[in-house]
């Protein structure tokens, strides 16, 4: 099998767990885009935190950012959008705002959030949360949705931080009850994720692999998050980190060695070192297209 497309998970996979992407990791991708392999990184993350770590390589890769609801064919031109309604973000705020929350509204140009004071903890952990500055402004109003009845916008993810958990819970209750067309997530204590209905990785992937004229058995695909299960799966190869979720790995038809093992770099190493470069295939008039 000619693999043509090597699809990562960024943050459990690709960096390490603190979040730094390795010379050796960078080394390798470069190697396997020079044999003429596509490179694509998949996060839950925002288009921001995709955007800095791609721009860190050479390969200009592909980016699958807001747990798949945002696809770029490279760093800037995006090929699927998907957003949340105007009407729909302005209801929610309105809701949102009259419970202790702090709200930030995720686009792909521009943050906006609202002046809720935070707990000192709770602040540390947004703060150093990947994704929240970067290539776009930020802005802080003091009522969002006085904003949003002069300013309309339609954000691919809605960030909520609330301190107790039983006042999370009762909003996520409420939020589930009143909005059919957003999916809530927590995706760490104190902070609820809001996204379009339909969103998913494998979705996503699919979109772009179809959209390259690449099949899912011409793909390696190296996931960590419980949501890459399916894509692990259905992949021509699907790699688990050893820090992957069990269900991940348990899907896996290879298993390699941790983000901070270089697991990534590994893994490129024993696969592709045997493919021969696309192009030198093509000219031997091999077949790799289908």
């Amino acid at each position: 099998m000619v693999y043509k497309l090597l699809m990562i998970n960024m943050d459990g996979a690709l960096l390490s767990s603190k979040g730094k992407l390795n010379p050796v990791t960078k080394e390798s991708l470069e190697y396997v885009a020079n044999k003429g392999v596509e490179v694509a990184l998949i996060t839950s993350n925002n288009y921001d935190h995709a955007f800095r770590t791609g721009k860190a390589l050479k390969c200009n890769p592909h980016i699958i950012a807001h747990q798949g609801g945002f696809i770029l064919e490279d760093l800037q031109r995006p090929i699927y959008v998907k957003r949340i309604p105007e009407e729909t973000t302005i209801d929610i705020v309105r809701f949102l705002e009259n419970i202790s929350s702090h709200i930030r509204l995720i686009h792909e140009d521009v943050t906006i959030g609202n002046r809720e004071d935070l707990p000192s903890s709770l602040f540390a952990r947004i703060k150093w949360t990947p994704g929240d500055s970067g290539i776009y402004a930020q802005q802080f109003v003091d009522s969002l949705y006085d904003y949003l009845l002069k300013t309309p916008l339609s954000p691919l993810q809605i960030d909520v931080y609330i301190q107790h958990e039983k006042e999370r819970k009762d909003t996520r209750a409420g939020l589930m009850a009143m909005f059919e067309n957003v999916e809530i997530q927590e995706s760490f204590p104190g902070k609820l994720t809001l996204i379009p209905k339909s969103v998913a990785k494998t979705t996503a992937a699919r979109y772009l692999a179809k959209s390259r004229g690449i099949a899912l058995d011409e793909m390696v695909i190296i996931g960590c998050d419980p949501d890459e299960e399916e894509l692990v799966r259905h992949a021509g190869l699907g790699v688990a980190v050893s820090n992957a979720a069990d269900e991940v790995k348990r899907r896996a038809k290879w298993l390699t060695r941790t983000n901070d093992e270089l697991g990534v770099a590994y893994l490129i190493k024993e696969v592709f070192r045997r493919q021969h470069p696309i192009g030198f295939l093509k000219k031997m008039n091999i077949k790799v297209d289908r």
